[in-house]
C-alpha cells in the first residue's frame, strides 16, 4: 500500500494533467479543434505522443517484470516497429493525408460501402473499450500493488480513470498531445534512473556487464531460441508469473510484431487521428519516425531494467529478495493452497509458529523443517539460501520463485525509489494510451455514427434549439464532450472488472487478438485488391473475428472437440491467424459475392490506379454522366 507521501504525489500528478487538459482546451468552439485541434500541431508534440500511443503502456509497464524471465526476446520488437515503414510512409500518410481523413472508417465507406464502414467501426469500438480497461490496470500489476480488486487497486484506477476523463474533456486532442509529451518524458527519466539504481547495486563500474553475464548464465540470452528446458517446477512458476512461457517460440512472436505497428498505423483510429491532428503530410512523415525512434530507444531500456532484475536478485538474494518468495509451503490437502501467506514477514516468532505448524519444508527434501534455526540466522533473519531450491550448476543455480513473480520491479521499487513517481510514471504511459483511446471512440461517434447515419441527431437538434439540418460543429462539440464523460466511464468499469477476475497482459494480448488482425485486414484488401467487394470484406471480417475467436479459446472447454491440437496456440498466433484467415476469405469471396467497383470508381484508393488520395468523382447534370478529376486543394470541407 502506497504512503502518504506516495499518495500525495501521484494527486499531484494527476492534478497537473488535469490542468493541462484545461489549458489546452481555451477557446475550443468547434468539434474540429476538438477533434484534430484544427490540424495544427507541430510534428514534434505529435511524434513524442506516439511514443506513448498504441502498444507503447504494454511495453513499459509489462517488460520490466517480463524481461526478468524472457530476457532479450523482447529486443527484436525494436527493430519490428519498423516494419510498418514502407506502407506508412508511401501509403497511409499520403492516403489518409491526401484525402483529410476525420474518421480512418472513411476509408471503407470509399473503397467498399458504408455498411463496412459502420459495421468495421462498430467491432472497433468494442474492441477498444476491452483493451484500454486493461491498459488502465497495468500500472498496477508491474509494481504488485495489492490483490485483485482491493482498496490500493480501486482507488489508483478510479484517479487515473477520472483524471484521463476529464482532461480529454476539457481540452480534447491538445489535451491529449501535450500530456502524452509531459507522460513520456517522465517515463523515460523513470527507466533511466531506475537502470543506474540497478547497475550500481551490482558494484561500481560492473552494472553492465555483470547484468549480461548473470543473463548468460541462466539462459536468458537467447533471442531466437526457445526458452532453454528447466525442471518441471520451473516450468509451472513460469507459466505461472510470465505470459512468455517456455512453450511460446520467437518464430510465433516475429510475426506478431512485425503485424502489430501495421495495424496501428493502418488501422487503428487511436493512433491516426494524431497524425491527422499534425499540419501536413510532411509533419505526419516526422512524426511518426519519432515516435519509432524513441519507442526504439526506449524497449531496449526496458528490457535491460527487467534483466537488471534478474542479476540484482540473483547477487544479491539475501538483501534483496523477499523470503515468502523462495519459500517452500506446505499446502491443505483438502484446497491445496499454501498454508504459508505469499506476504508474510517471517521474523523469529512467525518462523517457530509456521515450524510448529509444519508448514515450513526443507527446499530440497520437501520434509517440514523441525526447528526454525535451520533457517535462521543468529540475528533472527531467515536465510535465503537455507528456504530456496536452487537449480542445478548448469543452469546457473537460479533460485526457484514460488511467489511475488508478479512483484519483482515494485519491491525494487519500493527499497530503493519513490514509489509514488514510479507509480506517476506508470499510470502516464497507460493514461496516454487511454486518453487517445477514448479520445478516437468519440472521434468514431461523432464523424461515423452521427455526422454520417444520422445517430443522436435529433435529440443534439432539440438540445440546441434547431433543425437537424441546420446543426454546425459548435454543436457537434455538445456531443462530443459528453461523450468523453461515457466512454471514460465505460473503460473505468471495464478496468475495475479486470481487475477483479484477473487481466495483465495475457487479457491484452487476447482482447487484441480477436479485433486487430480481422481490422487491418479489410483495409488491406481495401488497399491492395481490386477484386474485393463490399460484401466480400465483410464476410471475410466477420470469418476473421471467429477465426481468431477459435485461436484464442478454442483449447477451452467445450470447444475442445473442434482443438486439434493437445495444447493452447498460445498469445501470439491468433493474431496472424485472423488476419490471414481475412485476407484470404476476402479475395476468394470477391471472385464470388458482391458487385466490383470500376477502376475510376477505385482510383486513388487503391495502390497501382492513380495517385494516393486523389479520386475521380461523378456528377449527374441532366441526363449525362462525366468524369471530373477533384484537386485535394479545391476539395470542399464538411461544412462548406
Amino acid at each position: 500500500m502506497p504512503d502518504l507521501l506516495d499518495c500525495a504525489v501521484v494527486g499531484i500528478f494527476l492534478a497537473a494533467m488535469v490542468a493541462v487538459g484545461a489549458w489546452a482546451g481555451r477557446g475550443q468552439s468547434t468539434s474540429d479543434a476538438f477533434l484534430l485541434a484544427d490540424r495544427s500541431l507541430p510534428w514534434w508534440p505529435v511524434g513524442s505522443s506516439l511514443a506513448v500511443a498504441g502498444f507503447a503502456a504494454v511495453w513499459y509497464c509489462g517488460i520490466p517484470n517480463e524481461a526478468y524471465w524472457a530476457g532479450t526476446k523482447f529486443l527484436p520488437a525494436a527493430g519490428l516497429l519498423w516494419a510498418a515503414l514502407p506502407i506508412v510512409c508511401w501509403c497511409a500518410i499520403p492516403l489518409y493525408g491526401t484525402l483529410e481523413l476525420e474518421s480512418v472508417f472513411e476509408y471503407l465507406e470509399l473503397r467498399f460501402s458504408p455498411t463496412a464502414r459502420a459495421v468495421a467501426a462498430g467491432v472497433y469500438v468494442v474492441g477498444m473499450v476491452l483493451w484500454l480497461g486493461g491498459v488502465l490496470v497495468l500500472p498496477c500489476a508491474a509494481l504488485g500493488l495489492g490483490g485483485e480488486l482491493d482498496l490500493t487497486v480501486l482507488l489508483v484506477v478510479v484517479s487515473a480513470g477520472v483524471a484521463v476523463t476529464l482532461y480529454t474533456y476539457l481540452g480534447g486532442m491538445k489535451a491529449t498531445v501535450w500530456t502524452d509529451v509531459g507522460q513520456f518524458v517522465l517515463m523515460a527519466v523513470v527507466l533511466v534512473v531506475t537502470f543506474i539504481i540497478i547497475a550500481a547495486n551490482l558494484g561500481e563500474g560492473e552494472g553492465p556487464s555483470r547484468i549480461w553475464e548473470i543473463a548468460e548464465e541462466l539462459g536468458r540470452t537467447h533471442v531466437a531460441e526457445a526458452v532453454p528446458e528447466r525442471p518441471a517446477e520451473w516450468a509451472d512458476a513460469w507459466r505461472k508469473w510470465s505470459f512468455w512461457s517456455a512453450e511460446w517460440s520467437i518464430w510465433a512472436v516475429i510475426p506478431y510484431l512485425a503485424i502489430l505497428p501495421v495495424f496501428f498505423f493502418v488501422a487503428d483510429q487511436a493512433t491516426l487521428q494524431r497524425l491527422f491532428a499534425a499540419r501536413d503530410n510532411r509533419g505526419r512523415t516526422f512524426s511518426y519516425l519519432l515516435g519509432c525512434g524513441l519507442t526504439t530507444l526506449a524497449i531496449p531500456l526496458a528490457t535491460l531494467l527487467g534483466m537488471g532484475l534478474l542479476a540484482v536478485y540473483h547477487d544479491n538474494a539475501q538483501q534483496e529478495m523477499s523470503p515468502a518468495w523462495v519459500l517452500n509451503s506446505a499446502t491443505n490437502p483438502k484446497t491445496g493452497e499454501r498454508l504459508v501467506s505469499p506476504d508474510v514477514v517471517l521474523d523469529r516468532e512467525t518462523a517457530e509458529r509456521l515450524v510448529s505448524d509444519r508448514a515450513i519444508l526443507d527446499p530440497n527434501t520437501d520434509q517440514p523443517f523441525t526447528d526454525a534455526r535451520q533457517f535462521m540466522n543468529s540475528r533472527g533473519e531467515p536465510v535465503i539460501d537455507a528456504l530456496a531450491t536452487r537449480a542445478p550448476r548448469q543452469w546457473g543455480g537460479e533460485r526457484l520463485l514460488r511467489s511475488g513473480g508478479d512483484e519483482l520491479f515494485g519491491r525494487f521499487v519500493r527499497r530503493h525509489l519513490m514509489l509514488g513517481v514510479v507509480l506517476a510514471a506508470l499510470l502516464g504511459v497507460a493514461m496516454a494510451t487511454v486518453d487517445s483511446g477514448v479520445h478516437a471512440l468519440v472521434t468514431l461517434t461523432v464523424v461515423d455514427f452521427h455526422r454520417r447515419f444520422g445517430w443522436g441527431e435529433r435529440s443534439l437538434a432539440r438540445r440546441c434549439g434547431k433543425l437537424p439540418g441546420e446543426l454546425d460543429q459548435q454543436d457537434e462539440l455538445k456531443l462530443a464532450r459528453p461523450m468523453v464523460l461515457v466512454f471514460g466511464s465505460a473503460v473505468t468499469v471495464v478496468a475495475l472488472g479486470v481487475a477483479a477476475f484477473g487481466g495483465g497482459i495475457g487479457y491484452l494480448l487476447s482482447v487484441l487478438n480477436l479485433f486487430a488482425g480481422p481490422l487491418l485486414g479489410i483495409f488491406l484488401l481495401g488497399l491492395f485488391t481490386r477484386r474485393t467487394t463490399a460484401a466480400a470484406a465483410l464476410a471475410a471480417l466477420v470469418l476473421g473475428i471467429l477465426t481468431a475467436l477459435w485461436g484464442t479459446f478454442g483449447h477451452l472447454a467445450p470447444f475442445t472437440r473442434l482443438w486439434p491440437l493437445g495444447k493452447p496456440l498460445g498469445p501470439f498466433w491468433p493474431l496472424p491467424l485472423g488476419l490471414a484467415a481475412t485476407l484470404v476469405v476476402g479475395c476468394v469471396l470477391g471472385f464470388v459475392v458482391g458487385s466490383r467497383k470500376s477502376r475510376d470508381e477505385l482510383t486513388g484508393l487503391v495502390f497501382g490506379l492513380g495517385r494516393w488520395g486523389h479520386l475521380l468523382e461523378i456528377e449527374h447534370p441532366k441526363d449525362e454522366v462525366y468524369w471530373i478529376e477533384i484537386d485535394e486543394e479545391e476539395r470542399p470541407g464538411p461544412w462548406a
